[in-house]
């Protein structure tokens, strides 16, 4: 109870204190009180600094808000323009990749965004880009399948390892035959003279008589079965389709 009565007492004093300064009553004493009154001024200005200084956030706050809106808008604009450059960046790699191929003058290209992937490859070009069904899609040079379903702006490809999918390919070394695809990316080669040489890492393309471009890659033989009871051999192909980090294929509308 002392301790804040004593409190009390020093406030009232150092206020009595001002009064008396302010009206120039302690110039005769200025010697002895000046330290007291600068030890009682400093804290009574610097509040009164502070006061005025919230007051003024206060009468700015719609203001501040203002700013602090127009910089998040800034910041999310910002992030935008940096995912599209990624965006225009990768689309540009895979643009000049597809430029490097050498495919005949004669082909035009139509790019496409892949959407999803499932047994088809879902994509965003259509019919307002020209796109039709039975029209083949490729990436660099490997032959991906053919369009299966058209709307206005999407497209279905059927991959080429699916079960209703049969090309007329032939090998590297010029030996011809017929895949079939097995689904789950498996994909058969049959129709294969026995007397025709087939080997183990021989490349299979498309030859372009089912009215497929020629020369598309399609995969390499994996396995072999040579029967001789039997006219022809099969054998396993491994596509070269991969797709997981690529976003975007190409369309051939004209050949």
């Amino acid at each position: 109870m002392i301790k804040k009565n004593l409190i009390y007492y020093l406030i009232a004093l150092s206020f009595i204190l001002l009064l008396l300064d302010s009206f120039k009553l302690l110039n005769s004493f200025k010697s002895q009180t000046d330290r007291i009154i600068i030890s009682v001024k400093k804290p009574v200005y610097t509040g009164k600094l502070g006061f005025s200084t919230f007051r003024e956030v206060l009468r700015q706050y719609p203001n501040l808000k203002t700013l602090l809106e127009m910089q998040a808008n800034l910041k999310r604009v910002n992030e935008e323009l940096i995912l599209k450059t990624r965006v225009l960046t990768d689309e540009n790699v895979t643009f000049r990749k597809q430029l490097e191929i050498p495919l005949p003058s004669s082909y035009k290209l139509i790019p496409a965004q892949i959407l999803g992937t499932s047994r088809f490859l879902e994509v965003d070009a259509g019919e307002k880009e020209g796109i039709k069904p039975g029209m083949p899609a490729v990436l660099g040079n490997v032959y991906l399948g053919k369009v299966a379903a058209v709307t206005e702006s999407r497209s279905s490809i059927m991959f080429l390892y699916d079960r209703e999918m049969q090309i007329q390919v032939k090998t590297s070394r010029g030996t011809f035959g017929e895949t079939s695809g097995q689904g789950e990316k498996s994909i058969a080669l049959e129709k294969v003279l026995q007397k025709d040489p087939l080997f183990i890492d021989d490349q299979i393309v498309t030859t372009g008589l089912d009215g497929l471009p020629a020369n598309l890659l399609i995969g390499k033989i994996v396995y072999i079965n040579s029967d001789d009871s039997t006219p022809y051999k099969q054998a396993k192909i491994e596509s070269f389709i991969n797709l997981d980090s690529e976003k975007m294929i190409f369309i051939i509308t004209a050949i």
